[in-house]
């Protein structure tokens, strides 16, 4: 070995020589041989629960592209009334406004919640009414 070399080994060795980093070597394989040997079944612990995880794994990536498919159902069924559901609303308002603007009052029908929340059950018809 160069010099280069040999500085860089005593680095690593801390100072230990040959024969002393191979019989560390040597006790700590023995040291994992004993673990193993205490616990046989770890092997077949490790691969029962692999194959446990593999298959929820399989199961959690059914489940995904399942919600993924329903998501866009409703989005596509949401994107046919939801316009409409719109008019019928605003129609409505109009009515409601030209009926209070005759006495003297002003009025209005919305839907709140419409686009800020996606539960269906958060929305509502909010019916606004000033008297002068």
């Amino acid at each position: 070995m160069d010099d280069e070399m040999k500085d860089e080994w005593q680095k690593l060795s801390e100072g230990r020589s040959v024969e002393q980093l191979e019989e560390d070597i040597a006790t700590e394989k023995a040291r994992a041989d004993a673990q193993y040997a205490t616990n046989p079944r770890v092997l077949e612990d490790y691969n029962r629960r692999k194959r446990e995880a593999d298959q929820l794994r399989g199961k959690l990536n059914n489940s995904e592209r399942q919600l993924e498919r329903l998501t866009d159902d409703i989005d596509n069924v949401r994107s046919k009334w939801q316009p409409k559901l719109q008019d019928l609303v605003n129609r409505i308002s109009q009515g409601f406004s030209a009926a209070f603007d005759r006495i003297g009052c002003a009025g209005e029908v919305r839907i709140s919640g419409i686009g800020v929340h996606e539960d269906y059950d958060k929305w509502g018809i909010d019916i606004l009414v000033k008297f002068r």
